[in-house]
């Protein structure tokens, strides 16, 4: 049985409907995941670029991308769909 993260579901006056209807749509989530790893490693290849250790703010940037990178780490947990046997 396929389940999704207990996140979706907390609070949910109808959780088990809910949860079938994300399952349904589990192709839309699996793209959107597809989608964030390449955001993520895009975001990962500009923070090493070494023009960025010229620029004075280099630690405010590397602050937002490293909390951008937190975020879609958070998302991609999220969009993961277990197995249960």
């Amino acid at each position: 049985m396929t389940k999704v993260h207990k996140k979706w579901l907390s609070g949910q006056e109808a959780p088990e409907e809910l949860e079938k209807k994300l399952i349904e749509q589990r192709s839309l989530f699996a793209r959107l995941h597809e989608i964030l790893v390449e955001k993520e490693l895009s975001n990962y290849s500009s923070r090493l670029k070494k023009t960025n250790y010229e620029k004075s703010d280099w630690a405010h940037l590397q602050a937002d991308a490293i909390g951008y990178a937190r975020a879609i780490q958070e998302i991609k947990t999220l969009l993961t769909f277990t197995k249960e046997d």
